[in-house]
């Protein structure tokens, strides 16, 4: 008695920025990737099935946050935030304490293809995307203000931060074909750099007296390119 035994390895890398049918098929998209969609997932199956393809234009991009979702959305949608015997009370030292101190905070990626510039041919592929990273908090006064006004005498936290990282990405592929098997390979170069970071120096505050108003605060800003 014959027995055929396949072992498949492969290499998993997380991945927020997918394309449509990617997503549709909640990322197995391994063996059915071809052309310069292959690129980045598998690049051995550049031509398969196709002698050639071309992207005009693509985006993609996604945003993650620490506070809304769905389910939360719809509770405070037409919500009542005053009267704890209304039906549709929510109480707004809630948000505070899913917030657990932090302000509001927003990241972000984003991957643009630059117009006609992704295309494979055959065993050849050459891909070139903008790619952006970044996120951003928003400090807890704000959210603080919104909902419980400016509090006379409560020291407000005013700290905010921000991040961003954008790099043009050029890459070359390569595979080759055998006869139970293909192997490809890609080269990327990255052809340009730019950093960009805002923090705090010490404690920044904001805070109202009966007779003024107080506040103090010293940000660092650093940015490069290359």
């Amino acid at each position: 008695m014959k027995c055929l035994i396949i072992i498949l390895f492969s290499f998993i890398i997380m991945q927020n920025i997918q394309d449509a049918r990617m997503l549709g098929l909640s990322g197995a998209y391994s063996t059915l990737s071809s052309g310069y969609r292959a690129v980045g997932i598998n690049p051995a199956n550049i031509n398969n099935g196709t002698n050639w393809t071309v992207n005009i234009f693509s985006s993609k991009t996604s945003f993650l946050n620490n506070f809304f979702t769905l389910d939360r959305y719809n509770e405070i949608n037409g919500a009542h935030f005053d009267n704890p015997l209304a039906s549709s009370y929510y109480p707004k030292e809630k948000i505070l304490s899913i917030l657990d101190g932090d302000g509001l905070q927003l990241n972000f990626s984003s991957l643009n293809s630059i117009p006609g510039l992704n295309f494979s041919k055959d065993n050849y592929a050459f891909t070139s995307n903008l790619i952006s990273y970044g996120d951003i908090e928003l400090p807890q006064a704000f959210v603080d203000m919104m909902f419980f006004g400016n509090e006379v005498g409560k020291e407000l936290n005013m700290s905010f931060s921000q991040n961003i990282l954008i790099s043009l990405e050029t890459g070359f592929t390569y595979c080759k074909n055998f006869q139970d098997a293909n192997i490809g390979a890609t080269i990327k170069y990255l052809q340009g750099f730019y950093y960009s970071n805002m923090e705090e120096l010490g404690q920044p505050y904001f805070k109202t007296d009966t007779t003024s108003f107080l506040g103090n605060g010293n940000y660092l800003i650093k940015q490069g390119l290359g």
